[in-house]
């Protein structure tokens, strides 16, 4: 009866060691010690090799927590339980693609793989429908034959490449073990399963390359380093048959082989959801925002539900300016659309079409004199960067220099305090723009940072802490106006106007693409080649799609340095 019920550790505890040392036995990434080591070294000649200031390093990535979670949900069977919790860690700098590299796994982590990799495979193994779709033989018939097809078929696309014999072997070789202990040999592959989605192969993007003759300290990456880089930078997931089977036939070893493909994905149903949601959780932090909380008291109407909204919102907008329209990418500060379904037109306070499913979202177009315009001024962005009661016009106004413009602000003093004091109950009421005046921009010691984050903070404030609308700030009516740029503005839409007019926003949002696409932050800014990288995205009006090919047919996507 224990057996039937087949429930989770009970059951599972038994054979996990045997699971694990399948794990071991194909877990090694090899010659990953190779090219890893940081710095300049010597070629065959042993003459020293300068560090490229361009490309990044090879080296490997930890798949992130939404990498993890989409490539789960599109190795599995339809209908199978992913999951929402997974390990995940933190970025570098605020970007988790450059952290990617630096990440091991900790013995916690690895055990929430392990216990993930066994309910994931019980959830597919206990349904036969799922299960026969996954396996596609009959492993009770076949037995080892059937086992090896699938294991070299699923195993494909879990490692991103083919598997070694040595490595399906080891598989099969845990199968028959396990069948020969457990009732069914079917609970044998449900364990085969668990083992392979442990692998490091599966864990980490591999990106190592082969050495470059013609070049030293330069690696190529081989066609299916390619495939993983590509598959995840365009659909936040691993590569599908198609892609595999290009880099089967090496075919993406060139410029043209690698854009060929790239017009294959955005090409297809729903192309473009997963790059912008990738790319925007990275660029604008967005992935943040599912644990964004606000105070109940304050903001009642700020639920789970708005929050959602607020991010498909953003999503949306994204996709149609970059991908639907290919409009200028500095367009998204300034424009006036808006996606909002019912729950999201009712906080904006916007109307919704009556005889449209309150769950669609709808495009409509801000009013000349709404309080928001341009991404800057929507709930996604400025309820993330704002605090628990209150908005923060230093973070919003941190957010635009380091995120838009590129710039970098120093971190304060050691022995700053950088609490905000209350407000003396004795004195007349503030707004929260005055105290910061107070507190920040009169005090030499912290003027000289806040004065580059605070004003830009301050046209923002028509904006609450929950990314609601309001005019007043503590029964004091809000000032919103502030020189940027040289230039004076008031509220969300004059500061989108206004940025979208520079130039540096446009390189900005370059620099940042790279980042996401590579992984890697390049030594030195103004190399020629990032000058040329540049140069041909503001030739082209800094459309996204222009932008995407620059990118994945340059060097810097098809090469990686020594170290």
């Amino acid at each position: 009866m224990a057996v039937a019920k087949r429930q989770g550790w009970q059951r599972r505890g038994g054979w996990a060691p045997l699971v694990a040392s399948a794990v071991v036995l194909v877990g090694c990434l090899g010659g990953v010690d190779g090219p890893s080591t940081a710095g300049e070294g010597p070629d065959g000649n042993g003459d020293t090799i300068p560090r490229d200031p361009v490309l990044g390093t090879a080296t490997v990535h930890r798949l992130t927590a939404s990498q993890y979670r989409n490539s789960l949900r599109d190795l599995l069977p339809e209908g199978t339980t992913i999951p929402s919790s997974v390990p995940d860690f933190e970025p570098l700098g605020g970007y988790q693609s450059l952290a990617a590299s630096l990440s091991a796994i900790d013995p916690r982590a690895l055990e929430e793989y392990e216990r993930i990799a066994l309910d994931v495979a019980l959830n597919v193994f206990s349904d036969p429908t799922r299960r026969d779709a996954l396996v596609q033989c009959d492993v009770e018939a076949e037995g080892v034959p059937c086992i090896r097809s699938w294991v070299e078929r699923f195993g494909r696309r879990v490692y991103r490449r083919p598997l070694e014999p040595s490595e399906i072997t080891s598989y099969t070789d845990l199968f028959s073990t396990l069948a020969e202990k457990l009732p069914s040999p079917w609970e044998a592959a449900e364990f085969t399963l668990a083992a392979i989605l442990q692998s490091p192969h599966f864990l980490f993007r591999v990106e190592l390359g082969q050495p470059n003759l013609d070049e030293p300290g330069r690696r190529t990456l081989s066609s299916y380093e390619v495939a993983g880089r590509l598959a995840y930078l365009l659909t936040g997931s691993t590569p599908d048959d198609d892609l595999l089977d290009a880099a089967e036939a090496d075919a993406l070893t060139t410029p043209e082989g690698i854009l060929a493909q790239t017009e294959r994905i955005l090409g297809g149903e729903d192309a473009g959801a997963g790059l912008a949601r990738s790319f925007l959780g990275e660029w604008v932090s967005l992935r943040n925002l599912d644990s964004v909380e606000k105070s109940p008291e304050l903001f009642p109407k700020f639920t789970g539900e708005v929050r959602a909204a607020m991010r498909e919102e953003i999503e949306l907008l994204f996709e149609s300016v970059a991908l639907g329209d290919d409009a200028d990418l500095r367009s998204l500060l300034s424009t006036n659309r808006v996606f909002a379904n019912g729950d999201l037109a009712d906080y904006y306070g916007l109307p919704f079409p009556e005889n449209v499913d309150r769950a669609t979202f709808v495009e409509t177009t801000l009013p000349e004199d709404n309080a928001r315009g341009g991404i800057l001024g929507r709930g996604a962005l400025m309820a993330q960067l704002s605090n628990f009661q209150d908005s923060s016009p230093t973070k919003r106004g941190k957010f635009v220099r380091t995120r838009l413009l590129c710039g970098t602000i120093p971190p304060p003093p050691p022995d700053a305090d950088t609490t905000l004091p209350d407000p003396d109950p004795n004195a007349p009421p503030m707004t929260l723009r005055q105290r910061l005046e107070v507190t920040h921009l009169a005090v030499d010691a912290c003027a000289a940072c806040h004065k580059q984050m605070d004003p830009i903070g301050f046209a923002l404030e028509y904006i609450d802490a929950a990314g609601g609308t309001r005019t007043f700030d503590n029964g004091i009516a809000i000032d919103a106006t502030a020189t940027v740029m040289g230039q004076e503005v008031d509220g969300a839409a004059d500061l989108g106007r206004v940025l979208a007019e520079d130039p540096t926003i446009g390189d900005c949002i370059t620099n940042q693409f790279l980042l996401f696409a590579t992984g890697s932050s390049p030594e030195d800014p103004h190399h020629e080649d990032l000058q040329a990288l540049r140069g041909s995205v503001a030739e082209g009006g800094y459309r996204f799609m222009g932008l995407l090919r620059q990118v994945v047919t340059s060097d810097m996507f098809r090469l990686v340095t020594d170290g």
